[in-house]
């Protein structure tokens, strides 16, 4: 009898050794998934990062990954034992096709970073692929569980317009019309004209940045982020939400109110100045708000019942379940690492589509800006630190000189250099492309009365577009004339015009594809203004010549 229990004793030993052994094998081939989900979720920040960079009230979309991160962990330390996932020719066709859809989202970004659009193409699809790859692990039940940490990361894609748009618009009204109320309850008078408040002190406008929405959207970021972190039932997450979203449209309310009394008591230049530092101090009071209406919701337990709930864990502990003994399929294997190859394979086919031409346009002959120094009192002044922060432009130069029939000029050179940061190459597009001088003209006080129409100018191999405006600056005529220089032709193409909607930013993303256009090229803009031209042909006339004389070819040895 010892004798036989001796014996069975190394069987018993190896048989548990083997089965510690087939079930590491069969482990080995899951380990592919967190692999190709966080490459996923980096190419995912990657790509959704410029729209976090061009829109201001979206900055935080770069936390929401890592909350994302820190929901999954919470639920992973509690997964169910998976089911045994059985997927069939459907699923598998869903996620080829939400692979595609990713491509194309991708593209659509690379050309227009700012679409909207495009990242609630490529956004959810990101989602879709984690789900489904969630559900070849772990099935219905695995999906089930650990929905909530991926689908939280749609919270950080921006609004479509069609929606933000009128909320923005609602939001700046109601905000306009419970500020002027309140404060005339607190003794300042004041009347409300559409979205702004006219007080003694001078106007307050309530403008998209303070009509609540930024508040409103990280309100709603942080609820859903507390609710699911608390595992609060849905009804106490919908309070908290709802109740989140009041709190911050009142404390939004008690800002502009604090503003609007200000600037009764001590001017504009005064709601300039605490403007920043009210709209910090009412996030802060936002954020502390809901938390402690986080606490006021928290679930009431006795306390004999944490007690035997700390009793039961601790003679009972929860059991770690691993996903699955058996080997990865093959068929699983191979859709994960399809992905990751047509992922790789479609970043190289952008780049060689795009770069081919970007270097193209590196070859062309360069020229140089060239300020006309020989007028009369000509002085090169300092670009302000304002503009120069706000345009960012690599280079920049600015003059004022008279001419001698007594008419002042003003001169603006700015140079965007060619970049392969898709960020930089951003930021150089939207402000060379989009930044018109009737922007800044209105602001300083002028009026628009017409344009003069849009041009392309062939000089010495040299082409370069401009337009042609007439403006009024306190009763004088002042003409602008505005180019815009890209080494490219097709630069110059009519871009497709009309009310932001999906067709029309499909039609621009599709025309920079054709195009080979994705603003990674040098950018160059000459701004020329003369005031007191007795006409318009005149000062077209005039401000073409001088466009001409700051055109030069450079000495060899200099761009």
């Amino acid at each position: 009898m010892p004798h036989h229990s001796a014996k069975n004793a190394p069987g018993q030993s190896n048989g548990g050794l083997s089965s510690a052994q087939d079930n590491l094998a069969g482990l080995r081939g899951w380990y592919l998934m967190p692999v190709v989900l966080v490459a996923l979720w980096i190419y995912a920040i990657y790509r959704l990062g410029t729209l976090w960079e061009i829109y201001e009230d979206y900055r935080f979309g770069w936390f929401v990954p890592l909350l994302c991160l820190a929901l999954f962990w919470e639920r992973w330390k509690c997964r169910p034992t998976p089911d045994t996932p059985h997927p069939s020719a459907g699923i598998f066709l869903l996620f080829y096709g939400c692979g595609l859809t990713l491509f194309a989202g991708a593209l659509f970004l690379d050309v227009l970073p700012d679409w909207r659009f495009a990242g609630w193409i490529f956004g959810p699809s990101v989602v879709s692929l984690t789900l489904i790859s969630i559900y070849f692990w772990g099935g219905r039940k695995g999906v089930w569980h650990l929905a909530f940490p991926i689908l939280f990361f749609l919270v950080a894609i921006p609004w479509p317009l069609r929606l933000e748009g009128p909320l923005i618009f609602e939001l700046s009204h109601l905000n306009a019309s419970l500020s002027a109320g309140l404060a005339n309850l607190l003794g300042t008078p004041c009347m409300r004209q559409g979205t702004l408040i006219e007080t003694g002190g001078g106007m307050v406008g309530v403008e998209d940045a303070c009509s609540g929405i930024r508040s409103l959207q990280s309100t709603v970021m942080v609820a859903l982020f507390l609710g699911e972190m608390f595992r609060y039932h849905w009804l106490r997450r919908l309070a908290l939400l709802f109740g989140g979203m009041t709190l911050a449209l009142a404390c939004n309310s008690v800002r502009t109110t604090y503003l609007v009394c200000t600037c009764d008591q001590h001017g504009n230049a005064a709601v300039n100045l605490h403007h920043d530092e009210a709209g910090l101090t009412i996030l802060v009071a936002t954020l502390a708000g809901l938390l402690l209406l986080t606490w006021l919701l928290r679930p009431r337990r006795p306390a004999s019942t944490e007690k035997n709930r700390s009793a039961d864990h601790s003679v009972a502990p929860v059991e770690k379940h691993y996903p699955t003994s058996s080997p990865m399929p093959r068929s699983v294997m191979a859709a994960l690492l399809g992905l990751v190859v047509c992922l790789a394979l479609g970043e190289l086919g952008m780049e060689l589509w795009f770069r081919s031409t970007e270097k193209a346009a590196l070859a062309t002959t360069p020229w140089i800006f060239q300020l006309p120094t020989q007028n009369l009192a000509f002085q090169e002044r300092a670009i302000p630190d304002r503009t120069r922060e706000m345009l960012k432009y690599d280079e920049g130069q600015n003059a004022e000189w008279q001419d001698a029939a007594g008419h002042r000029w003003q001169i603006y050179g700015l140079r965007w250099l060619p970049t392969g940061s898709r960020y930089r190459a951003t930021e150089a597009t939207s402000q060379a492309r989009g930044h018109a001088p009737e922007v800044c003209l209105r602001n300083a006080g002028m009026i628009l009365q017409t344009n003069l129409g849009t041009k392309v100018l062939d000089h010495d191999g040299i082409q370069i577009q401009f337009t042609t405006e007439r403006f009024l600056d306190h009763g004088q005529g002042f003409h602008v004339l505005a180019s815009y220089w890209e080494p490219r032709a097709t630069a110059y193409e009519a871009r497709p015009q009309g009310v932001p909607s999906t067709s029309l930013g499909l039609q621009q993303a599709l025309q920079g594809i054709k195009n080979h256009d994705r603003g990674r090229c040098e950018k160059r803009v000459i701004k020329i203004g003369v005031w007191g031209m007795e006409t318009d042909e005149m000062a077209q006339a005039a401000l073409e010549d001088c466009l001409l004389h700051t055109l030069a070819k450079p000495t060899p040895g200099k761009t």
